[in-house]
């Protein structure tokens, strides 16, 4: 049994999955097996090994997965939404057999080893994205700032539900996150002025449910390079930040409307390797000042030995 599958997702909208696909297929030079991440519970055409890794899961009960798999954990992320329903005594039971677990963050860490597994923080395999790989023989100058998804998450919040049976509560909140959203806006807007370097907006959301899957996929790699040609990141998304550490570019991660524990768990960890703030603490800052502190290195390297190690095992 020497075929590999990957963690796939079927028309995502958010090229985050996508970037998080291409970061795991540059490590291989095999044809890959495409496993839809919310039917791993089914059985497959033939057994093969995979690698799981990411954010699990939207149907927690189609865990765990099924026997003819073998997996590889690294860079797995579950979800406070998921927990009581994966971390069954057959969930739990599952990964224990297949221990240690790496975990994209210090959340999941903590959390499988409250129940008696064996895991470690691998942190994200988009941090092995490598610029010399990414852009081959061509060279890209680095200019301006790229503000891509900064407030995304706050912007819905302040957004109405368009259902006639909202609460009075519901209208409140969305009032309230509408005027969280427009003072962010605003400190965000006084500190890229006070920059005075070309500024460039991007979302790292599909508008368009329908676009083709081709497309998805030049998208998420547009994005890359998008990051790449910047001085400055700033964001709100993990797999824009990431790739952008991974590529040596400085990263400005803005925390407005990741207080809830189902966002905040996913940074547990992942913060250290970028400067993180809220909008309110921008007038401190200074765009030329920020740098990555380059402690990512060495998860970069087990992540990479670990994979090495799994390849040849498997051969």
């Amino acid at each position: 049994m020497n075929k590999i599958s990957i963690i796939s997702y079927e028309a995502s909208h958010n090229l985050g999955d996508y970037i998080q696909t291409l970061a795991v297929k540059q490590h291989f030079r095999t044809n890959l097996i495409e496993v839809n991440r919310e039917k791993l519970h089914e059985k497959p055409k033939e057994k093969s090994n995979l690698l799981i890794n990411g954010w699990f899961m939207e149907n927690p009960s189609h865990w765990p997965p099924h026997g003819d798999y073998n997996p590889l954990f690294i860079s797995f992320h579950l979800n406070p939404t998921a927990k009581e329903t994966m971390l069954t005594d057959s969930g739990v039971a599952y990964l224990k057999k297949h221990e240690p677990i790496g975990c994209r963050d210090d959340y999941t860490v903590l959390l499988l080893q409250s129940r008696g597994i064996k895991a470690y923080f691998s942190a994200c395999l988009t941090l092995t994205f490598q610029r010399k790989v990414l852009l081959g023989r061509s060279a890209i100058s680095q200019h301006g700032i790229l503000v891509l998804s900064a407030f995304e998450r706050l912007e819905q919040m302040g957004k109405p539900l368009g259902k006639s049976g909202e609460s009075l509560l519901q209208k409140v909140k969305i009032i309230w996150n509408l005027r969280r959203y427009q003072t962010a806006n605003k400190r965000l807007e006084r500190f890229l002025a006070r920059s005075k370097k070309p500024v460039r907006y991007l979302s790292q959301i599909l508008d368009d449910p329908s676009t083709p899957e081709d497309d998805r996929w030049k998208a998420a790699q547009n994005q890359l390079l998008a990051i790449a040609s910047a001085q400055l990141v700033i964001t709100s998304r993990i797999h824009s930040a990431l790739p952008a550490v991974a590529l040596g570019v400085p990263v400005l991660f803005l925390k407005d409307g990741l207080e809830h524990p189902n966002q905040n768990s996913r940074l547990e960890g992942l913060s250290q390797f970028f400067t993180c703030c809220k909008s309110r603490d921008l007038k401190e800052l200074s765009w030329d000042t920020i740098k990555n502190p380059n402690t990512h290195q060495p998860f970069v390297a087990l992540m990479e030995e670990k994979l090495a190690n799994w390849i040849k095992s498997i051969r």
